[in-house]
């Protein structure tokens, strides 16, 4: 088997960019979403026993938190 083809290797070599640039959006995206989840433990305070935190919502699910 020959080498590959110049424009192979460039049609190659671009959908491999492709896909790393894709990686690094969505690990962008999620180290930024950790950020803010992180930022929003550390700034609000705990309730003090379980009761309290199921009162405080603690237990919803975070899409029922969003509004």
């Amino acid at each position: 088997m020959g080498e590959m083809p110049v424009v192979c290797k460039k049609w190659l070599t671009g959908v491999i960019l492709n896909i790393c640039r894709s990686v690094q959006n969505r690990v962008e995206q999620a180290v930024e979403a950790l950020r803010s989840i992180l930022s929003l433990v550390v700034n609000h305070p705990r309730p003090a026993n379980a009761n309290d935190r199921v009162a405080a919502g603690a237990d919803l699910p975070v899409w029922l938190l969003d509004e």
